[in-house]
């Protein structure tokens, strides 16, 4: 899969534990106000580092950025690239269109996101990442059939995105594994 592609991927966002080694959230404001929140809390000035492997075993990193302009809409930033995000009571959606994550949080879920069908999986995943291990985290796992590909998101409690993976299938198949290695409020 060319490298343009999985940007685009990567900015659609598959973005949400309590961990004994990772980094310590940013403080919020307030107290996140829903569970979705809690699982994607969207902190103004907050940066995410993931490291990236393909399955050829390119490795590579990327950098999310998040702005918080409004209340009520989160901008994300992976490579200049900007995704929009609103930010309702009970879901997260996409300003291009479908769902990035709403409630209820239950094994079972469905919503449509922004490519395909959403599934939320798991909500008591255990995940070792470079920035440590976390606990009680919601799995989503999003396919789509034209073109075939499944991204599954490991999103944890107070600090958002923790591991992304994305599976296209066909001509154009190929893995992207994304796992995050630092987290917290950005240096100014």
């Amino acid at each position: 899969m060319r490298s343009s592609t999985w940007i685009v991927l990567l900015v659609w966002g598959g973005l949400g534990c309590s961990s004994s080694k990772a980094p310590t959230a940013p403080a919020l404001a307030t107290a996140p106000s829903s569970p979705v929140l809690t699982y994607l809390p969207l902190q103004d000035d907050t940066i995410s580092q993931f490291e990236m492997t393909t399955d050829g075993g390119e490795p590579g990193m990327f950098v999310l950025e998040i702005s918080r302009p409004r209340d009520n809409l989160a901008e994300l930033r992976i490579a200049g690239h900007v995704q929009r995000l609103h930010v309702e009571p009970t879901r997260i959606v996409h300003a291009t269109g479908g769902t990035l994550l709403e409630e209820p949080l239950t094994v079972g879920h469905h919503f449509r996101g922004a490519f395909g069908e959403v599934t939320i999986t798991d909500i008591a995943h255990t995940i070792d990442v470079p920035a440590g291990r976390f606990e009680r985290c919601l799995v989503t796992v999003e396919e789509s059939t034209a073109p075939a590909r499944r991204a599954t998101s490991v999103y944890c409690k107070e600090v958002g995105l923790v591991a992304l993976t994305v599976e296209a299938f066909g001509a154009d198949g190929g893995l992207l594994e994304n796992r995050l290695t630092q987290h917290g409020p950005r240096f100014r």
